[in-house]
């Protein structure tokens, strides 16, 4: 963990724009939601609706754009970097510690760690615009009917608890499937 934190180290200002892009963009998206209320309930179009509704879509848009541009960036130099890191701990490995982890140990931490690091990179921004997106729903909802807002709340909670149940199961799955992978490339070194 502390190697993770090391390597991202340098990637904390690029991150923090994408947040930035991110809220811009989770931002326009729920007043899109509210333009288009207010003009599915008849606001006058001659009142400059329209092009607020077209800069808003932009906005919406551009910032996602941005977000996921700039954290794949990130993503792919995070994933560069600890590879680079892993390469150089191996390589200044003694060879009696080499020789017991052998290539079936080795080989998914070099290319299976690293995918799941670049899919947590890659995965970050549209996670934190939906996020985002969802709490300003969820804060106009209640500006329209607080009871209903609690309602989806409720759900919100219930789905919540089963997404964490089926996730904790699907990952006890990932561990056998990692344990499963040295096993196949142990078989495969022989």
């Amino acid at each position: 963990m502390t190697s993770l934190l090391m390597l991202m180290r340098p990637f904390v200002g690029p991150l923090a724009i994408a947040g930035l892009f991110g809220v811009l963009a989770s931002v326009t998206t729920v007043a899109l939601l509210a333009t288009t209320n207010a003009m599915l309930t008849g606001a006058d179009l001659k009142t400059g609706t329209l092009p607020v509704f077209a800069l808003l879509c932009l906005l919406a848009f551009g910032g996602t754009a941005l977000a996921d541009v700039v954290t794949n960036s990130v993503g792919q130099r995070l994933v560069a970097g600890l590879r680079r890191s892993l390469s150089e701990k191996i390589g200044a490995a003694p060879i009696d510690t080499l020789e017991r982890y052998r290539t079936h140990r080795l080989m998914p931490v070099l290319t299976g760690d690293g995918d799941a690091v670049s899919d947590l990179a890659f995965l970050f921004a549209p996670l934190a615009i939906a996020g985002a997106v969802i709490a300003g729903c969820v804060a106009y909802l209640v500006w329209l009917s607080p009871l209903f807002a609690l309602v989806v709340c409720s759900l919100l909670v219930i789905g919540s608890v089963a997404v964490y149940a089926a996730r904790t199961h699907g990952i006890s799955g990932f561990r056998l499937a990692r344990e499963s992978e040295d096993s196949l490339h142990k078989f495969a070194g022989r």
